[in-house]
């Protein structure tokens, strides 16, 4: 039986209120456990190479959202919307060439009327057979 490493992230509420948001989305990060040192090592040669180029610091989280909108920590950078997409092409690409695979579960609150429906727990359960399917196969 082959090991995975999986990261899970919501985005969205679970909730179903009128208050809540109409989409649930759960998404895993999913790799064998043999691959993590390599894949760790292309994204710390990434951030490395951000840094020198574009002052971006290594420790630094991306958040997509934040970084394409301007808001803090990104906006101090002062990058112009070319640098900004050379940067997002980046990760885009290093990404690509990771051993991982992603699966996003989207639940669209506005299509049932069960209040009672467990949403996290029903994506979490989705999200981790699509898993489980990759990997019998």
């Amino acid at each position: 039986m082959k090991t995975y490493i999986a990261y899970f992230d919501e985005t969205g509420d679970d909730g179903v209120t009128t208050a809540s948001s109409d989409h649930f989305v759960l998404t895993s990060l999913y790799m064998p456990a043999e691959s993590w040192q390599q894949n760790f090592n292309l994204m710390r040669g990434l951030r490395k190479e951000l840094r020198d180029k574009y002052g971006f610091h290594v420790t630094e989280e991306m958040h997509t959202k934040h970084f394409l909108t301007d808001k803090n920590p990104y906006r101090s950078y002062n990058w112009s919307k070319e640098v900004k997409q050379e940067i997002i092409k980046a990760f885009t690409l290093t990404i690509a060439a990771m051993d991982l695979k992603i699966v996003n579960v989207i639940i669209d609150k506005t299509k049932f009327k069960d209040n009672n429906y467990h949403i996290l727990e029903n994506a979490l359960k989705y999200n981790i057979q699509r898993i489980e399917n990759d990997s019998d196969g």
